[in-house]
């Protein structure tokens, strides 16, 4: 069963998620209608506690690790029909810094995997090349374009490690509950 627990302290849709139950982040997000914020909060297993901010707002990113060593990457800086950012960051447990770009800039994708071993994936490229199947895998420094999914897709939910993982459901031009591993 689900039980409630603390709130996190701000409304937030599209912000990025990883961590653990006892140990988790969420990151980024924007505050409807179209404000992309830069707070992050991590989640002690009952209750959530502000974190250093990203250094640009962002929503619709991806993200994965742990709250002591995370990445995050993509994203929109602003929202409407053409917003995509091929940024990355990555959080040491005390402050964020900026990472090597992404190779291709999408927003509303997914990430999995620890910061030197994750991957993200799929994703909303705007200006006409819509839904993205890319994978890039990242070691910690670099960004790897890798095989691409075999359905592009947006928004989709997505579990396991860099060599091992799920990606289920999403969105093409309706939704999708198509399943990939």
């Amino acid at each position: 069963t689900w039980t409630a627990t603390g709130d996190l302290p701000a409304a937030r849709e599209g912000a990025a998620g990883c961590g653990t139950q006892t140990a988790g982040f969420s990151i980024g997000g924007k505050n409807p209608p179209s404000t992309a914020k830069a707070e992050t909060y991590t989640f002690g297993g009952s209750s959530w506690t502000a974190a250093p901010s990203l250094p640009t707002a962002t929503g619709g990113l991806a993200a994965f690790g742990t709250t002591s060593a995370t990445a995050a990457a993509g994203g929109s800086t602003s929202f409407g029909p053409a917003n995509a950012v091929n940024a990355s960051y990555e959080y040491n447990g005390s402050s964020w810094t900026a990472g090597e770009n992404i190779n291709t800039a999408r927003n509303n994708l997914t990430g999995f995997g620890t910061q030197t071993a994750g991957a993200i994936n799929n994703g909303y490229i705007p200006g006409g090349s819509g839904y993205s199947a890319a994978t890039e895998e990242y070691d910690g420094t670099d960004w790897t374009s890798v095989n691409n999914m075999n359905t592009a897709r947006r928004a989709d939910s997505l579990f396991g490690i860099q060599t091992a993982s799920i990606v289920a459901g999403g969105y093409t031009t309706t939704q999708v509950a198509s399943t990939e591993e």
